[in-house]
């Protein structure tokens, strides 16, 4: 693989990936990257002293994770992120040996570590979240700069997770007025306030999982008919495509006046950390290889193990429920 491109100036994400490509490329922007290091247990009791029997570390961050499995699935992708310290350069020697481009602005800010804690006699899962440092205001300049150069080169653009705190609020509305201006299309997976302004922009496609969706909108959502009602409205907006998902439970979708509950396989899951991800990835991919079936699967594929060696989803259209 070519090298890397330099951090030091705008970039084009068509030329660094093929110059003589018809379509362009995809842009993730993960701009709150982590070192996810997952510690297993025989067992696990808040309170005591355990001894882990594996520790795994990897690059991780939302979208981090989007554009691995972006590239897996053989599309084209590339990460823009940022990374600081003793951690971040753990981080570029990880994310160094993956088959996938990134584009990463240094900081002087330490890059998170985030430590997911699973419990195998019980099977649950525990995170605990870093949250991410304030970055300086040159490289939040040296942020805008290379994505607002990516809006140019792109084909589909990927917002994946919080932007940077201390960072504009409207900083992802305003690059999707920009993109869908351009004739792209933006795929958002954010939450809180910068959910709120993005849908002002009228994004393409919009994810989160009902937890995002009530904090953000300090509502509930006690049944599927509520779930409906509620994304039916935010297509209402001039969203094309709004989905809710629902862990273990599957996801709600709306797409135009068309509402459909995805159901997924019986999985026996091992962690389900980064599989929201791994469902956006899935769901870019399939619109960029204009909906070639290895595409549709990965969602809930990617952490868990399945049960049956042919899994199939089930789609219905919510009226048929």
């Amino acid at each position: 693989m070519p090298d890397h491109p330099s951090s030091s100036s705008a970039i084009n994400l068509k030329e660094i990936i093929n110059p003589s490509a018809e379509s362009c490329p995809i842009a993730v922007v993960g701009l709150t990257p982590c070192i996810q290091r997952t510690l297993i247990f025989q067992s696990l009791e808040m309170g005591g002293v355990h001894r882990a029997t594996k520790v795994m570390e990897s690059a991780s961050g939302k979208g981090t994770n989007v554009a691995r499995i972006l590239s897996q699935l053989g599309v084209p992708a590339t990460l823009i992120s940022v990374t600081g310290g003793i951690r971040g350069e753990h981080f570029q020697r990880m994310i160094k040996h993956e088959n996938f481009r990134h584009f990463l602005i240094p900081t002087e800010s330490e890059t998170r570590i985030c430590q997911t804690l699973i419990d195998e006699s019980t099977r649950r899962v525990t995170e605990l979240v870093e949250e991410s440092p304030l970055l300086e205001t040159r490289v939040l300049d040296r942020v805008i700069q290379n994505v607002e150069g990516a809006l140019n080169s792109a084909g589909f653009f990927v917002l994946s997770g919080s932007p940077p705190p201390g960072s504009d609020p409207d900083l992802y509305q305003n690059w999707i007025v920009r993109l869908q201006a351009s004739g792209h299309r933006a795929f958002i997976d954010t939450q809180k306030l910068p959910l709120i302004h993005s849908l002002k922009a009228r994004p393409y496609f919009v994810k989160a999982n009902r937890d995002e969706w009530q904090v953000t909108f300090e509502r509930k959502f006690p049944s599927e008919s509520d779930i409906f009602e509620f994304l039916t409205g935010v297509v209402g907006t001039g969203v094309h495509v709004a989905v809710m998902t629902l862990g273990p439970e599957g996801a709600c979708c709306v797409h135009g006046t068309n509402r459909y509950r995805i159901h997924h396989p019986e999985v026996q899951a091992l962690n389900p950390i980064g599989s929201g991800d791994a469902m956006m990835a899935g769901i870019v991919a399939a619109r960029f290889l204009s909906g070639r079936p290895r595409a549709r699967h990965c969602g809930w594929e990617r952490h868990a193990r399945l049960r049956t060696p042919s899994p199939r989803f089930r789609v219905t259209f919510a009226s048929q429920i």
